[in-house]
This record gives C-alpha cells, sequence and structure tokens, in this order.
C-alpha cells in the first residue's frame, strides 16, 4: 500500500507544479494574495446520512404528489437512494483544488457546469443565468451580542431588557 502512495504523491505534486506555473504565466482569476494547492496529503471521512424519514415521506406520497415533485425539481429525490462510494470520494479528493474549485486531472482543469448537474439529475427547469445562492441567516439580537461580547448565550438573555417595543441592554452591562 506504501508503494502505492508515494508514486501518486510524486504525481500529485507534479500536477501541483504544472498547475501553479500555468496559472502564473496565463493568468487566473484569484484573489490576490490567494494561493492555490493541492493537497499532497488527503484524509477523508465519509459520512452517510440516516436518511429514513425523507424516504418515509416519498413513500407515503401518491403518484401524482411524486409527480408534481419530479416535476419541480427533477430527478433530485432519487438522490436518497444512493449510497456514498467512499473509495470514489477518497480517490476524487485528491484531484480537487480548493482555491479554484474545480477538479485537476493532468493538465486540465474540470468542473461541472451547471448544465451537467442538470443533465445527471435530470432537472429540466434549471435557469443557467439565475444565481443560486444560500440566503444567510439573520443573526437575533442576542445572537449579535454573544458574538460581540464573546459571552454566554444565558449571560445574555440576563442582561435583555423590554423598553416598551425595544430590545436593548443597559450600559453597565457592557
Amino acid at each position: 500500500m506504501e508503494e502505492l502512495i508515494i508514486p501518486t504523491t510524486e504525481k500529485n505534486a507534479v500536477v501541483r507544479d504544472w498547475s501553479l506555473k500555468t496559472q502564473k504565466e496565463k493568468g487566473d482569476s484569484l484573489v490576490e494574495g490567494c494561493i492555490a494547492n493541492l493537497p499532497e496529503y488527503v484524509t477523508v471521512n465519509v459520512r452517510q446520512n440516516n436518511l429514513e424519514d425523507l424516504v418515509r415521506i416519498w413513500n407515503q406520497w401518491d403518484l401524482d404528489t411524486r409527480g408534481i415533485f419530479a416535476e419541480r425539481y427533477g430527478d433530485i429525490a432519487n438522490l436518497i437512494t444512493i449510497n456514498v462510494d467512499e473509495r470514489l470520494i477518497q480517490a476524487m479528493i485528491r484531484f480537487w483544488d480548493l482555491a479554484y474549485q474545480c477538479f485537476t486531472f493532468n493538465q486540465e482543469d474540470m468542473t461541472p457546469t451547471i448544465e451537467e448537474y442538470a443533465a445527471l439529475l435530470r432537472v429540466n427547469n434549471v435557469q443557467p443565468y439565475k444565481i443560486y445562492v444560500k440566503e444567510p441567516k439573520q443573526l437575533t439580537f442576542k445572537k449579535k451580542l454573544v458574538r460581540l461580547t464573546d459571552m454566554t448565550d444565558a449571560w445574555a438573555e440576563k442582561q435583555i431588557k423590554k423598553k416598551n417595543e425595544t430590545i436593548c441592554i443597559p450600559w453597565s452591562s457592557l
């Protein structure tokens, strides 16, 4: 096993060096000061989530409800039946460049496009020019206070007072 690791590490180093050299010569889209690195060694812990609740909900739905879901979201529901192949993930992660968020194979940088993901999942209503982002959760006053003061939730709960309709904290608490 050790014999297989050393040549792979050497190949990773060659690919990394080639990638960095090419990006310096031809330019790249990284923010100045950011360094792209292909890892020399990779440790991956893969965990299969417990999807029993999702499977139970899916099985409770009739064909019409499943059809409506599939019409809107494509075949994404089929992902709940797929087992994660830990060896495949470990093999692929060696080639993942965190800075560029793409796979680097030999002298090619590759990443699946939205269209390719849509084709794999058979999702028809993907809008390629739409930006898909996760909405940030609004922090409550208490959470902001905990972050600013580096105190506990319990401490913040004791300090917060309500004055008319406004939530506030006395200056003496700060």
